[in-house]
């Protein structure tokens, strides 16, 4: 499933240089996230991006669908993402160290 972005992401409700949502589906080094008010968002990771899950380092493909994702999009391309981070046990981000 692809979700062409409609909106940008400067709309998905920033804190900062991050954007908190759920994640709806991932396909290679391509993810859709659903942010809190329910718009949807495609992204791409960056090849030298940091991806992890309750703060270990993992692939793309090792996230799991429905998980509370963190996402931090490049200044320069905001459907491209540097930073991926992904809570499957952990309950908030803070808790990730």
């Amino acid at each position: 499933m692809v979700v062409n972005l409609v909106e940008t992401p400067s709309n998905v409700e920033p804190r900062g240089d991050f954007h908190d949502g759920v994640l709806i589906s991932v396909s290679d080094d391509n993810f859709v996230m659903q942010c809190p008010i329910g718009n949807r968002y495609s992204f791409r990771v960056a090849h030298d991006a940091y991806v992890c899950r309750d703060g270990t380092i993992c692939q793309i493909g090792e996230l799991q669908v429905g998980s509370k994702i963190r996402v931090s999009p490049k200044t320069d391309d905001k459907t491209v993402v540097t930073k991926l981070e992904a809570l499957v046990n952990q309950v908030d981000f803070a808790d990730v160290h």
